[in-house]
């Protein structure tokens, strides 16, 4: 009898543990989830605030020369006390220009049109200024 209680009373310790495991994992995914949501919905709205500045800076007037520089807000990441910084890729052609916002592992894509006669960099980082110019 007194092996039998034991046997009984280590498989509920190991279902505790499973069970306790189990609940951690998934605490840990939807964390993860959280995160990833947060940066993509910051870098989302980066993107298209820069993506909308960018296309109507051609709105100025026919100055000969022109800079615009625009501020543009660090992300703040779950489980990180500092705003993190994130890269900026733009890239342009003909009147279309494509700009991808990346932090670790989230990546956003938004388009614009690139103004006639203004110049945009190729690159610009979270926490930065992009410059645009006419010159």
């Amino acid at each position: 009898m007194k092996g039998q209680v034991s046997l009984e009373l280590i498989f509920a310790a190991m279902v505790a543990i499973l069970a306790a495991s189990s609940f951690s994992l998934v605490g840990t995914e939807i964390t993860q989830v959280q995160r990833e949501s947060g940066i993509r919905q910051q870098l989302n709205a980066i993107g298209t605030g820069l993506a909308s500045s960018v296309s109507k800076s051609g709105l100025l007037d026919d100055s000969d020369s022109a800079i615009i520089s625009i501020d543009i807000p660090m992300i703040s990441v779950i489980g990180m006390s500092a705003k993190q910084d994130c890269a900026i890729a733009i890239g342009g052609g003909l009147g279309a220009g494509v700009m991808t916002l990346t932090y670790d592992t989230v990546t956003v894509t938004k388009s614009f049109v690139v103004p006639a006669g203004m110049t945009v960099p190729n690159s610009a980082n979270c926490g930065g200024t992009l410059t645009i110019t006419r010159p």
